[in-house]
């Protein structure tokens, strides 16, 4: 496996594409999960092989049931998406569970997404929060915006402004423009925070900065009326 991927990226030798897939092949045969997982990408997005949905989810599944918990989530994304397969939002939930035992934050904000909209399960905001909170944990930025919403208007849970200050917060120190004007409003109008309007204008600033329209309008608004 190794070696496929020295010829696939031409590291240190002469980049060598049809040799590196017939090694992946050899190795994915013997039973590599990475390797198994790479041939099923490249069978999926026709890279270096034609595009065979039917060749990658074979190759998904052999590397899953070795553990391999992106291959899970790519099976569960298949199948919610039913981008070239059936629609199944049944077995999405499946897949996206066993990733999500594995630890896969995405798989873990995708189940939270299907449990809010009742996809494949009855919809329940409680268990999408549960999930939400667990990618959260693992620094997931959707997961951490999505946590600090249901917190704030109290889906899923009890309100709780302080819970949500604290996802919002980690999801700005992570750059969401969304969540830094989320911040900007707490502090500009006091809410669930002291009023202070100097901190309302740095993440004002902040989420402006990456052109996020409605934190520009705001900031004009306090540069206006103060």
């Amino acid at each position: 496996f190794n070696l496929a991927s020295i010829y696939l990226d031409g590291t240190g030798v002469k980049q060598d594409i049809s040799k590196a897939i017939n090694l992946m092949h050899d190795a994915a045969n013997q039973g590599q999960a990475d390797a198994q997982f790479n041939i099923a990408l490249f069978y999926q997005n026709g890279i270096h092989l034609p595009q065979d949905f039917n060749e990658a989810i074979k190759w998904y599944r052999k590397s899953a049931k070795q553990g391999n918990s992106n291959a899970m989530l790519n099976l569960g994304t298949l199948n919610y998406t039913g981008n070239g397969i059936e629609q199944d939002y049944t077995q999405a939930i499946r897949w996206f569970k066993m990733a999500a035992e594995q630890g896969e934050a995405k798989a873990e904000f995708n189940l939270g997404v299907m449990y809010v909209s009742g996809q494949g399960v009855i919809a329940n905001d409680t268990e999408a929060l549960k999930w939400y909170e667990r990618a959260a944990e693992k620094g997931h930025l959707e997961g951490l915006m999505n946590s600090g919403l249901m917190y704030y208007t109290g889906q899923g849970t009890k309100k709780d402004m302080t819970k949500a200050i604290e996802y919002f917060s980690m999801a700005a120190e992570k750059n969401s423009p969304e969540a830094q004007h989320n911040l900007g409003v707490f502090y500009r109008d006091g809410i669930g925070v002291p009023k202070d309007v100097n901190t309302a204008i740095k993440w004002f600033e902040k989420a402006a900065n990456q052109d996020y329209a409605v934190s520009q309008y705001g900031l004009g608004l306090i540069y206006k009326y103060g």
